[in-house]
């Protein structure tokens, strides 16, 4: 049944879909899955040689708490369409992480294209840094709403995991699984407001 539910939502577009993921948690999940593929692109393109698999899920875990604030703060007003506006965040992101994490800031092992992100995204650098403190800000308040069994499943979702294939990996049944991401769409909308 709810995949069901996002079959439904494909026909909308991204903009469409940010507007109805305010009260409609299909519309979040299917934006989400629309938008893996485009955190995995973006982490392979960033991922620095050393411990590559293991930075590649991080920089998508990143990604996709990204989109969240995406989703959250995204004003068509402003010109840009969400892909746009949605890329450059997740992108941001993964660059904060890996300029953060000392297993990977020692060196010239990856590229920042910082120019160009400002010169996609329309940013200035004083902007990327409230941006970014805002981000830190919003992930934060999430890391402190979750209990740590709902940040354990919302980082396996995130990861593009099924239901099932969490309950399998956490040892637990579906159906706690289905209670499990309730309540934390629930909390995360409470943060979004």
């Amino acid at each position: 049944m709810y995949s069901g539910h996002l079959r439904e939502h494909e026909q909308f577009s991204d903009e469409e879909l940010v507007k109805l993921s305010v009260s409609d948690k299909a519309a979040l999940s299917a934006l989400i899955l629309r938008y893996m593929s485009t955190a995995e692109h973006i982490a392979a393109g960033l991922a620095p040689k050393a411990g590559r698999e293991q930075m590649i899920k991080d920089l998508v875990q990143e990604g996709m708490m990204a989109l969240l604030k995406a989703v959250n703060s995204y004003r068509p007003d402003r010109g840009a369409g969400f892909a746009t506006y949605a890329g450059v965040c997740i992108r941001h992101s993964m660059l904060s992480y890996i300029m953060k994490d000392t297993r990977y800031s020692g060196g010239d092992t990856f590229s920042t294209d910082e120019p160009e992100l400002y010169a996609e995204s329309g940013e200035n650098p004083e902007d990327a840094v409230i941006a970014g403190e805002e981000y830190d800000e919003l992930f934060r308040r999430i890391a402190d709403a979750l209990s740590e069994r709902e940040w354990q499943v919302l980082q396996l979702f995130l990861a593009g995991l099924s239901h099932k294939s969490i309950a399998q990996r956490l040892d637990t049944n579906e159906k706690s699984v289905n209670n499990t991401m309730q309540r934390i769409r629930r909390k995360l909308r409470a943060i979004f407001r």
